[in-house]
């Protein structure tokens, strides 16, 4: 509500330049849209919901992998063998499906099949080690502001970008993590990768 009061008097100041408006515009949107985000995640967690177990990560990948073995190639570049995370195991599998489908869906018209590659590594944001999971693909990509947007409901360029990303977001903060789009390697033409940390499982018992 108090957003929503922010908005209607910024659309009220008559000096604001047009393209200045635009983005003050798209800011806001992606607030409302990360608090019915984190809504949800608040009332599934105290609800409790969603069942979380010890989970073996590239056990789980490697399950998804089998099924899509048809459609894409893929590899694990150098990193760590990743440990325990404590998830909801059927949630993270709709992760890796839906990450898998994008990069399937979004290969470069020459591709015969989609490549993916995988690795895992430590991730230590202040007193919070996470398992990272880097998620790459070799497709079209997207540019810098598709990037800003795509785990916004309904706001990526490219279709279907910003219904499945968005639904992704939504579980990774479910589990307490993080996602971000790796732009040191995401551009068109180039590929997309994705990025998502996961506690400990040790750590994430206390969340």
């Amino acid at each position: 509500n108090n957003l929503g009061r922010i908005k209607r008097r910024i659309d009220l100041v008559p000096d604001i330049p047009g393209d200045a408006r635009l983005r003050i515009n798209d800011n806001m949107d992606k607030l409302f849209a990360d608090i019915d985000i984190f809504k949800k995640i608040s009332d599934e967690r105290e609800s409790g919901l969603v069942d979380f177990e010890a989970v073996n990560v590239r056990e789980a990948l490697a399950g998804v992998i089998r099924q899509y073995s048809d459609f894409a190639d893929f590899s694990f570049r150098d990193g760590m063998s990743p440990p325990t995370i404590f998830a909801s195991q059927a949630l993270l599998k709709t992760v890796f499906e839906n990450l898998i489908d994008n990069a399937i869906k979004y290969k470069k018209p020459e591709q015969e099949r989609a490549q993916i590659s995988l690795a895992f590594s430590l991730d230590i944001d202040g007193q919070r080690r996470y398992v990272s999971l880097s998620f790459r693909d070799e497709g079209i990509g997207m540019d810098e502001q598709e990037a800003d947007k795509c785990f916004y409901k309904g706001k990526g360029s490219q279709e279907g970008w910003g219904q499945g990303l968005y639904f992704v977001k939504y579980v990774i903060g479910l589990h307490a993590g993080k996602i971000r789009v790796g732009k040191e390697y995401t551009a068109s033409g180039v590929g997309t990768e994705i990025i998502m940390n996961m506690p400990f499982v040790e750590e994430s018992l206390n969340v």
